[in-house]
């Protein structure tokens, strides 16, 4: 049996499906890694009147130490951020770090076991605290979340509590889940009738005030190179983008969305060499 996923993760069948590839941003992407194993990837982005933008991103693991450098970011204003982590600290302990060069960022821990996974950050200033667990049972994943301001110039404060959990099979899945302090629910599912097809639905209520919004998806993989999706939104906002990969180290892709209130279409294009 597998462990469970942290919160966050809890309905990530659902939310890579309506979100990957959707991008509209027109990118270059180049990707090499050296015989050390660091790889790094150069992100060039056309950015219209404004130029052209790049960041340079690499990624190293030294699996002796369980150190790994899981981020590093050069980005193009010049600012600098690192994702590190060390693995191994205690069995399924691993402590996280996310700093950018001002010292500011996230530490944190986390822990999976077989039925729980544990997560928990505090920022580097100490004005905050985010915690999750989540346990796994029969097949069904339940968790919560609690962010919290911790005391200093202000007192101690909960920012935010949700909860949510999940259960699915071969070929499909659900969760119900909540949002802005328990008072949003969220349902969420997936469905693959054929080995080459998925579809996904998400749809979310506030009781209070009303609100409802749905977004529906799927994903095609029309041969082992393409893959085609689509999705419509409740507001009117329909989405379309396909990534194929030409040859060996070479995919380009396309997205386009449109408001069907003024038929206006918009589009992207990314490209990734490595």
């Amino acid at each position: 049996m597998s462990p469970p996923p942290f919160y966050k993760d809890l309905t990530k069948a659902v939310s890579d499906l309506l979100t990957d590839d959707y991008s509209l941003k027109n990118t270059l992407k180049l990707k090499h890694t050296t015989p050390h194993a660091v790889a790094f990837t150069a992100e060039n982005e056309h950015k219209g009147a404004s130029g052209v933008a790049g960041k340079l991103q690499l990624k190293y693991a030294h699996k002796p130490s369980g150190f790994s450098l899981d981020k590093v970011v050069l980005g193009p204003d010049g600012g600098t951020s690192v994702e590190c982590s060390l693995a191994g600290v205690a069995e399924g302990l691993k402590l996280t770090a996310k700093i950018n060069d001002a010292i500011k960022g996230d530490v944190g821990t986390e822990f999976v076991g077989a039925r729980m996974a544990l997560k928990t950050e505090v920022n580097t200033e100490l004005t905050k605290i985010t915690s999750s667990a989540t346990a796994a049972y029969d097949g069904v994943n339940a968790g919560g979340i609690v962010i919290a301001k911790l005391p200093g110039d202000k007192p101690a404060a909960l920012s935010d509590y949700n909860a949510g959990l999940s259960y699915g099979g071969t070929g499909w899945f659900t969760a119900l889940t909540t949002s802005n302090k328990m008072a949003t629910y969220n349902v969420s599912a997936s469905y693959a009738p054929a080995a080459n097809l998925t579809t996904a639905v998400l749809a979310s209520t506030t009781p209070e005030s009303g609100a409802q919004t749905v977004t529906v998806g799927l994903k095609y993989q029309c041969n082992p190179a393409t893959v085609l999706r689509a999705k419509m939104t409740s507001e009117g906002m329909v989405h379309a983008a396909m990534q194929n990969k030409c040859c060996e180290g070479v995919s380009v892709g396309v997205a386009t969305e449109m408001n069907t209130k003024d038929m206006q279409p918009k589009f992207g294009f990314n490209c990734t060499l490595g």
